[in-house]
């Protein structure tokens, strides 16, 4: 079982794109694929991701475009 990441350390869709040089629209597109996992969802719909998460797939993302 995964332990718990406190709240204030998920990255938002924001974040995300920041963390990886990309348009906010990307990380929402891969979220609603399933390739990014949301860990959360705030009440105003704001999507949050545990960063370890975000780390494994920037790279998958990083070894896909190398090949």
């Amino acid at each position: 079982m995964r332990k718990a990441t406190p709240v204030n350390s998920y990255f938002t869709t924001t974040d995300v794109a920041r963390a990886w040089d990309c348009s906010s629209e990307l990380v929402r597109k891969l979220a609603r694929a399933g390739r990014l996992p949301t860990a959360a969802t705030t009440p105003r719909g704001t999507r949050l991701f545990d960063p370890r998460d975000v780390e494994r797939v920037r790279r998958e993302r990083e070894a896909s475009a190398e090949e």
